[in-house]
């Protein structure tokens, strides 16, 4: 079936900017014998405006690829059309979900495409996130993770993009505020709910000056752990994620992440543990 894909040509593997080049001309014949193109308008398969400069751009690409080009387009006349006709379209995003589902070439192609694409709005998003006026003092998270989130979701939004419900700019740029409100609050409702109980701990200026005394004491490893609570690296959380669908960080699996990530004994982790839980009880 004749089709033109019109999508950016440095995306097609070799097979498909053949195979669409080839059916350019195929539809410029169609043309010429001023043949009915209704069918192919209503399968989104033909722009008639575009034939001559469609066949430019394949033709261009094809040299860049060091491919053979010796069929230049002859022009037509496509007034025998309906204006409505004439002046069709091609859904380019209808073509690049169709392209991503037929084509694994393609579908890599793609999605590098994107991402040098969109690269620029993610980072965009997170500085503008991080240092906007109105948001800056309500801000807990930090510009690397910012980034890393941002990379996430674009990851996510190439599988569940539907070309049908929204444009792929529109699902991640809203994917993305999404996820840094959501992360963002988490964070602070965990900072405030340790916050909270370390204050209810230290109820008289002596009791927090002796409080204060004894955190600055804990051991290294002791310290370490209650960073990681406070501030949560990303691999805790995707290992979070990808075993329960949700972020919940708990004693047990931050004892698990810390054996087997960074190399810490059992017995380590049960005499920090026992540590921070003597301080706290006090």
């Amino acid at each position: 079936m004749t089709r033109m894909w019109m999508v950016e040509p440095e995306v097609l593997c070799n097979q498909h900017l053949l195979g669409e080049h080839k059916e350019v001309h195929q539809a410029n014949g169609t043309l010429k014998k001023e043949m009915s193109i209704t069918g192919y308008i209503k399968n989104n398969c033909i722009e008639p405006k575009s034939i001559q400069s469609r066949h430019d751009v394949l033709a261009g690409e094809l040299i860049r690829r060091k491919m053979n080009h010796k069929s230049p387009l002859e022009a037509v006349s496509i007034s025998y059309l309906s204006k409505g006709e004439q002046k069709s379209k091609i859904n380019v995003d209808w073509n690049l979900h169709e392209l991503m589902q037929r084509c694994p070439k393609c579908k890599e192609r793609i999605v590098n495409h994107l991402f040098k694409k969109y690269q620029v709005m993610i980072e965009r998003r997170a500085y503008s996130w991080m240092y906007a006026k109105n948001c800056r003092t309500n801000v807990c998270l930090s510009y690397e993770d910012l980034i890393a989130m941002g990379y996430e979701v674009f990851v996510n939004c190439i599988k569940d993009w539907k070309w049908q419900r929204a444009s792929f700019s529109t699902l991640l740029y809203t994917a993305l505020n999404n996820k840094y409100h959501m992360e963002n609050d988490y964070k602070k409702i965990k900072t405030s709910e340790i916050s909270h109980e370390i204050r209810s701990k230290s109820y008289d200026i002596e009791k927090q000056v002796e409080f204060k005394i004894k955190l600055e004491s804990l051991s290294p490893n002791a310290k370490y752990v209650i960073n990681s609570v406070l501030n949560t690296p990303l691999d805790l959380i995707n290992q979070s994620k990808k075993e329960t669908g949700r972020v919940s960080i708990c004693k047990k699996r931050l004892q698990r992440y810390l054996i087997e990530h960074k190399s810490w004994s059992i017995y380590s982790c049960i005499k920090t543990f026992e540590e921070i839980k003597e301080v706290l009880k006090y």
